[in-house]
C-alpha cells in the first residue's frame, strides 16, 4: 500500500498510523514477571503469569486468625498473598524501588478485577489511599498506595480522594511485631479533606497488609466523618 508523509509521521492512504505498530516491533511490551512478550489485551503481566498470581479469598476479620488488629472494620478484603521472594514481592519491589508507578496502577487494576467479583465495591462512594511518609514520598516521587488506588479507580469508576496525610511519627513498620506496629502508627495520620468523605462509604486502599495496624488507624480516624469504612489491600502477608 502506498504511504505518504503527513505532519511528520508516516501514515497509510487509509489514514491509520503505522508508528505504534513499528514501536511495538522495536520496543515490545514485556511481562513484568517472566519477560515474555505481552499480547494486545495484556496489562503488565502475560496471561500465564496472571493465572499464577497468588490469589487469596477475600477476608472478613472475624474469620481470619492472622489479622491481629481487632480495630479493623468488619469489611476487610485482601486480594493476593505476599510471600517474600515470590512473584508479587518482586513486582512490589519494582513499584517501590524501581520508579514503576505504571506497574502500581496495573496491580491495582488486577486486584480490582478479583475484588469486584467478591463485591468489594458495593456501595463504595470514594477511594482513599493510605498516605506515605513525607520523607519516603520525596525519595520515591509518588505514593504507591495512591497509584494502586488509581488503578482500582480506573477499573471501577469510583473517584480517589487524598483525604488523609501523615501527621508525624510512625517509623517503618517492616521490622516491628503486631503490638509495636499499633503503637508506632498511633496518631500518625490526620484528615486533610473531610468534605470528600463526610457521610459517604469510604474504601481505604493500601499496597500490602500485614497485621492491619496501619489500616486500622486510618479507618478509626475516618469513621468519625464517613458513614461507613471498608478496607482493600492489594496483597496480604504473613504476620511478622
Amino acid at each position: 500500500m502506498t504511504t505518504v508523509l503527513w505532519h511528520g509521521g508516516w501514515r497509510s492512504m487509509m489514514g491509520f498510523s503505522v508508528l505504534p505498530a513499528l514501536g511495538e516491533v522495536l520496543f515490545p511490551r514485556l511481562c513484568e514477571a517472566c519477560g515474555s512478550r505481552l499480547n494486545a489485551g495484556d496489562v503488565a503481566l502475560c496471561a500465564v503469569c496472571q493465572s499464577r498470581l497468588p490469589f487469596r479469598a477475600c477476608i472478613d476479620t472475624g474469620f481470619d486468625e492472622d489479622v491481629e488488629c481487632e480495630r479493623l472494620p468488619r469489611r476487610v478484603m485482601a486480594v493476593f498473598t505476599y510471600v517474600h521472594g515470590g512473584m508479587l514481592h518482586k513486582l512490589v519491589a519494582k513499584v517501590k524501588h524501581g520508579g514503576r508507578r505504571d506497574l502500581a496502577r496495573s496491580l491495582g487494576r488486577l486486584a480490582a478485577v478479583e475484588a469486584g467479583r467478591a463485591g468489594a465495591f458495593d456501595g463504595v462512594d470514594v477511594i482513599v489511599p493510605v498516605p506515605l511518609d513525607p520523607a519516603k514520598l520525596r525519595r520515591r516521587g509518588y505514593n504507591q498506595a495512591f497509584e494502586m488506588a488509581m488503578g482500582v479507580s480506573q477499573h471501577t469508576g469510583i473517584p480517589v480522594a487524598d483525604v488523609l496525610a501523615r501527621a508525624g511519627g510512625g517509623d517503618s513498620q517492616k521490622s516491628k511485631r503486631a503490638g509495636e506496629r499499633e503503637r508506632n502508627v498511633k496518631g500518625a495520620f490526620a484528615i486533610v479533606d473531610a468534605s470528600s468523605c463526610a457521610g459517604r462509604h469510604v474504601l481505604i486502599v493500601d499496597d500490602v497488609m500485614t497485621t492491619g495496624a496501619t489500616l486500622a488507624e486510618c479507618a478509626a480516624l475516618l469513621s468519625g466523618c464517613a458513614a461507613s469504612v471498608s478496607v482493600l489491600a492489594v496483597a496480604r502477608t504473613a504476620v511478622v
